[in-house]
């Protein structure tokens, strides 16, 4: 993006220096910011910020060590299952966005496997349970928190004491 957007641009150097400053994270701007902000400071801080964080085998190995190490689920809570649905989208997005997504196709019954309980649902109702994000998707909407089974309460006066009610459909026997 900071291609397209800046370094495109018919801007000055030291715009370009100034709007690179701006775009990273306080830890790398302090190691960048000490340099001149001409062609050879601007040259400099490209190609240090290429060589350490532009390559691209690291950033797959990243995400691919995300949704390796995703915690299995216990149980079919709807919650914890949409957390992990999450970050396993997250990262399944960023590969897809780097064209590496082909490399998720050997880790479904691996991650599918971290879903125990949700496992037999998905591979019983959805055809394309191989499809793992569009499955889990489908199994959130199917056990929205309404059908699922309640664990958030509330506490409730009633007779002079506290007594715990669910907050998705208000019993208080459960």
């Amino acid at each position: 993006m900071f291609l397209a957007q800046v370094d495109a641009k018919s801007i000055s150097v030291k715009e370009k220096f100034g709007y690179l400053l701006e775009s990273v994270g306080p830890k790398v701007r302090d190691r960048i910011a000490n340099l001149k902000s001409g062609t050879v400071g601007y040259k400099t801080a490209w190609d240090r910020l290429k060589k350490e964080y532009g390559q691209r085998k690291v950033v797959v190995n990243t995400h691919m060590d995300e949704i390796i190490n995703l915690f299995p689920v216990k149980g079919s809570n709807y919650f914890r299952v949409q957390e992990f649905y999450e970050k396993l989208s997250r990262n399944s997005d960023a590969l897809q966005t780097l064209e590496e997504g082909q490399k998720l196709q050997g880790f479904v019954m691996t991650t599918l496997n971290k879903l125990p309980h949700v496992k037999p649902d998905l591979v019983r109702v959805d055809e394309n349970w191989e499809d793992l994000i569009d499955a889990l998707q489908k199994w959130l909407r199917r056990n929205h928190v309404e059908n699922s089974k309640c664990e958030k309460h509330l506490l409730t006066e009633k007779g002079g004491k506290q007594t715990p009610y669910c907050l998705f459909c208000r019993k208080q026997d459960h």
